[in-house]
């Protein structure tokens, strides 16, 4: 071990990260003043350390994504990362912080606490936090010992743990989120509680020094040990599966499960520290590892075995050695050559020393020559393997992690521990000769925020980018925007804004550059991407952070900006595009926008006040800017004159009926004015019988004579006014002639009307239109009378008669 430790192991909170992780210290609970929280490596190089002052410590663990998680008697948990950054803080719920917290027992994610009111807290998950109060087991003094029997995987994501309290009573309680067990046990009380790694069994040491096994359902007593210890171990773990280790300060008692025990003495306190397979026991100089020897090793070792694998094992060294006695031994082996191979290779995955795993791999490498060959690979995975756990095992990086750890963890999650620990270059060499592409990009990344992290503020940016950059720059998939960002959470802004400039995805950039407030940069890069989603985030960011001149202004310089915030707003918000218009100069088109909101108005004042507002844009505009402004303003302010009228002619003609002769309105009109052209409102006017009016208009529009006689006939045949419509009708023909008169009249079925205005047109007009009314006679009149100059028109009226007799 490479720490130096100011007090005995005895004296420290310890917490050890499962498979060869890294340890915490902390002298004492962490009450007295001075006191200093200590992260090592497996192998005790110091990796952080910093004052504690937070409180009284009850429990420290490690979570699933290598954080330090430290449970406080105020209820509070603090998670801290390797490096003692303070990653988060939060609570275990109302209960836990107004009663404190008595005991707390650590899961694999996540916690039971016991609180000063005896009431049991789960929390199942550091990532979700999800806290849950356990049934209450009503007790009436602290429990002797607490412990939890964690669910499987599946179980784990929807149910509680279920928790082992032993009590004064010398009974053992077991307590789920809905129901408390008296187990009814007559043997305790009970001291230390430990269920072991596969939670199958239960080991319990007694106050009066027993120490019992129980199947974890407490239906079977499978062993008792009496250690006839006036006080009980200061740690009980599992080693392995089938045997228990009791620690005390400086003796390790070892039981089997039959009874047998093994005592290892030892010069200073120890931590004794579970593993899957093994248990490591860490003095103040060292680190061991005491597990069951694996059967592949027991059955190559041990003295005078005469296994296949033991013969190879010989043969192989008897062939280094040039010995004849080699083919022999290769040729007692025989069909068990296969077997051997695998067993010796088996063997060297399980063997922590690096010459012994050398000789089981060439007695493997050996026997391989005169196997068929199918072994090969799985030789070649296993030297990858025992190479990489060789380079963890190295004390200065300091896991102390077996071949049984690795496979259950995998090679990601050690070379994530190794990003955690800071060995990037460790971790981008066992990448790369796993041939894990992947990672790499990961393991760049992390590299390249520690080291910004590391980086003392003398260094400039200019000099921190170039350190970075051809590293970064040489990884393919590593995201410069996510380490800009890290730049950016450290106070580096600078720094992150040249990074920025060497990411070539406007994608990532442009939300960075949003957070760090750069949006004329931002808006930059998201117009020169043309990505339309980019653009309006940046527009609805700046439009939400920005005063509106300011907003204006940014969006000005940019084409495709400016029309994708037109596009918004005229969906949505037409009072800032005005404002926008307005403040761009560009009066006509924010006088285009309030025309369009006064015919969208719901009422009759809301409508006027947007056309008027938009009359005083025309208004106010230069001709020498905008040649047709005084042009739109005479057309708008014709137009407001004529709704007013119309508005004056809906009220005077309200409730009355509509003309005997005119179309019937269409199923969406809402008015019988409003909003109708001109040339309508004239027509309706005579319909109504509004003639003054129709003048006015006239008047006021300027009408040209022939469109004003078109409109005063219809409207007037419409209404069934004969009278006045005869009155009308000039004694010389007027600009449109007679007949339009005697159309209006023939379309409303007044055929003795119609024939008075047919007389009035030239002959062959009037023969041609008394005939379509069915007068032969008045038609034969006509004829007869210029028959000598028309004597054709006589013979089409004949023809019509001869015609209608057939």
């Amino acid at each position: 071990m490479r720490w130096s430790l100011d007090a005995p192991l005895s004296q420290y909170t310890c917490a050890a990260m499962q498979c060869g992780g890294p340890i915490a210290l902390l002298h004492g609970d962490g009450s007295a003043r001075g006191a200093r929280m200590r992260i090592f490596t497996g192998g005790g190089v110091p990796l952080s350390a910093w004052e504690w002052d937070y409180g009284r410590v009850r429990k420290l663990g490690w979570t699933p994504s290598s954080e330090l998680a430290c449970v406080l008697e105020s209820g509070r948990v603090l998670l801290w990362s390797l490096h003692g950054a303070r990653l988060a803080e939060f609570g275990l719920g109302a209960a836990c912080e107004q009663q404190g917290v008595l005991q707390c027992e650590m899961l694999s994610d996540g916690l039971v606490a016991l609180t000063a009111a005896f009431q049991l807290v789960a929390l199942l998950s550091f990532t979700s936090r999800k806290i849950v109060g356990l049934a209450d087991a009503r007790l009436a003094s602290p429990p002797c010992a607490l412990a939890c029997l964690e669910r499987t995987a599946h179980e784990r994501t929807a149910r509680c743990p279920e928790v082992l309290l032993a009590t004064a009573s010398r009974t053992i309680l077991r307590v789920d989120e809905t129901d408390v067990e008296d187990q009814l046990l007559v043997s305790g009380p009970f001291v230390k509680l430990a269920p072991s790694p596969n939670g199958n069994f239960l080991a319990a040491f007694s106050a009066s020094g027993s120490l019992l096994v129980f199947s974890s359902d407490f239906s079977r007593n499978l062993s008792e040990f009496e250690t006839k210890s006036e006080r009980p171990p200061r740690q009980l773990v599992w080693c392995g599966g089938d045997s228990l280790l009791l620690g005390w300060d400086r003796l390790l008692v070892m039981v089997g499960p039959y009874g047998d025990c093994v005592k290892y003495f030892h010069d200073s306190p120890l931590l004794l520290l579970p593993e899957l397979d093994c248990v490591r026991i860490v003095s103040a100089q060292e680190t061991e590892l005491l597990q069951r020897v694996p059967a592949e090793t027991e059955a190559i070792f041990k003295p005078g075995s005469l296994s296949a694998a033991a013969r190879l094992l010989e043969a192989s060294e008897a062939f280094a050695q040039r010995s004849p006695r080699s083919d022999e031994l290769l040729r007692s082996v025989g069909d068990e050559l296969l077997p051997a191979i695998q067993v010796c290779l088996r063997a060297a995955h399980f063997e922590l020393s690096t010459p012994v795993q050398q000789q089981l791999l060439r007695a493997a490498s050996f026997g391989k020559v005169y196997a068929d060959g199918s072994e090969s690979a799985e030789f070649i995975k296993a030297c990858k393997q025992l190479r990489v756990l060789n380079a963890l095992r190295a004390p200065e990086v300091g896991m102390m992690i077996t071949w049984a750890q690795y496979e259950l963890i995998g090679p990601r999650r050690v070379l994530y521990r190794l990003l955690a620990q800071h060995q990037h270059l460790l971790a981008h060499r066992i990448a790369s000769y796993l041939r894990l592409p992947r990672m790499a990009p990961v393991i760049t990344h992390h590299w390249g925020c520690a080291k910004i992290h590391a980086a003392p503020p003398s260094v400039s940016d200019e000099a921190l980018v170039g350190a970075l950059m051809p590293k970064l720059r040489g990884c393919t998939g590593v995201a410069l925007a996510e380490v800009a960002a890290e730049a950016h959470r450290v106070g580096r802004r600078g720094l992150a804004t040249l990074l920025l400039e060497h990411e070539t995805s406007a994608a990532r950039q442009v939300p960075l550059l949003l957070r760090m407030d750069e949006l004329p940069l931002a808006l930059r890069k998201a117009v020169s991407s043309a990505d339309t989603e980019l653009m309006q985030l940046v527009i609805l960011h700046a439009k939400a952070a920005l005063p509106m001149d300011a907003f204006f202004n940014l969006l000005l310089p940019h084409a495709e900006a400016r029309r994708l915030f037109v596009s918004f707003c005229e969906a949505r918000d037409g009072d800032l595009l005005k404002s926008f218009y307005y403040h761009a100069d560009l009066p006509l088109d924010a006088a285009a926008i309030a025309i369009k909101e006064a015919y969208r108005a719901a009422g009759w004042s809301e409508r006027m006040r947007a056309l008027t507002i938009a009359l005083q844009f025309f208004t106010h505009t230069s001709a020498s800017k905008e040649p047709t402004s005084a042009l739109y303003a005479k057309q708008l302010d014709e137009q407001i004159r004529l709704l007013e009228v119309q508005r004056r002619l809906e009220a005077e003609t309200h409730g009355a009926p509509p003309p005997p002769g005119a179309p019937p309105p269409a199923a969406s009109a809402l008015f019988r004015f409003v909003d109708t052209p001109l040339n309508e409102t004239i027509y309706k006017c005579f319909c109504y019988n509004k003639t003054d009016v129709a003048e006015q208009l006239r008047s006021d529009f300027k009408v040209p004579e022939k469109r004003w006689w078109l409109l005063k006939v219809r409207g007037l045949a419409h209404a069934h006014a004969w009278a006045a419509l005869w009155d009308a009708c000039p004694k010389r023909p007027p600009v449109i002639g007679f007949k339009p008169f005697a159309e209006a009249c023939i379309a409303q079925k007044k055929f003795d009307e119609a024939a008075r205005y047919a007389l009035k047109l030239a002959p062959a007009d009037a023969v041609t239109t008394l005939l379509r009314i069915g007068n032969v006679d008045a038609a034969r009149s006509v004829a007869v009378s210029v028959r000598e100059k028309q004597p054709e028109l006589l013979s089409t009226v004949n023809a019509h008669v001869e015609k209608a007799r057939s």
